[in-house]
């Protein structure tokens, strides 16, 4: 048991007493190590009645961040991010895909991305009008796209993204924050017409990072990515909206949180 923590592990209401959560770091960060390394996952389901915002964050935080996440270790993950033309009609004007091995990723130092990482970023022309507000936050407007002669989601366009996905080690999953609402349903509407293509890739999974968050019990609302990592990394997110900006954050997030692996169910990329 660390120094400085005797009397607070035999006495659960002084380990609970506002006092020692706001004693000296060094104490308070011991009881933490303590509970963490003892796995007391009472204490930590009774944290955020408990602790302060800060500590239950910090118990959180370094819980998820120690844990072995031993589910697939051997996976292939694809951080997916998509920018688009609107809300509605919802055209890809940008896409990046980042894959990188659970494994690798896990072993990688916190806040960091692996050197190794395969990377996928496309500007593809949408054949419609970027809504105003969109092309305010990619920095995409549909006369940069068009002078820049970039094609659109065409045949070949389809075929580079299915032989990307079909470069790695089964299994693969693709990974995206709200991606189950947003970034998953679009890509595949989008590769509706490619049925050759996508039969290459019927075996891939998907996982939203967004339900994930939102079934741990110590993150904190709202949870969208700048916030989270504006919370974790104490710095606003560089090259926010871009796809390839969005899916780096988002990558280095559950480099930093990797529980959020576990918290919620993998489903079919392609259905049935």
């Amino acid at each position: 048991m660390p120094s400085g923590c005797n009397s607070a592990m035999q006495n659960p209401r002084l380990f609970y007493s506002r006092d020692l959560i706001y004693c000296e770091n060094n104490v308070a960060d011991s009881v933490l190590d303590w509970v963490i390394k003892h796995k007391t996952t009472y204490l930590q389901s009774l944290a955020p009645k408990i602790f302060s915002n800060l500590k239950c964050d910090a118990i959180c935080e370094r819980s998820s961040a120690s844990a072995e996440v031993s589910n697939n270790p051997d996976e292939t993950l694809v951080f997916l991010d998509l920018e688009t033309t609107d809300l509605e009609i919802r055209k890809i004007t940008e896409l990046c895909m980042m894959a990188v091995s659970k494994k690798q990723l896990l072993l990688q130092p916190k806040r960091t991305v692996p050197n190794e990482c395969d990377v996928l970023t496309l500007v593809i022309d949408p054949l419609v009008e970027i809504d105003p507000d969109a092309a305010a936050k990619t920095k995409l407007t549909r006369l940069l796209i068009t002078k820049s002669e970039k094609n659109p989601f065409n045949r070949q366009v389809a075929t580079a993204i299915c032989q990307f996905l079909c470069r790695f080690s089964e299994p693969v999953c693709l990974v995206a924050h709200n991606g189950k609402s947003f970034d998953f349903d679009i890509l595949l509407k989008h590769l509706d017409e490619f049925q050759v293509q996508q039969e290459l890739i019927k075996k891939i999974k998907c996982y939203d990072t967004w339900l994930g968050f939102r079934k741990m019990p110590c993150i904190k609302k709202p949870l969208k990515l700048g916030v989270l990592y504006s919370r974790y990394f104490k710095e606003s997110l560089a090259y926010a909206h871009t796809a390839e900006g969005d899916a780096t954050a988002l990558m280095k997030l559950v480099n930093f949180h990797p529980g959020v692996l576990d918290a919620h169910k993998q489903e079919r990329f392609v259905k049935p």
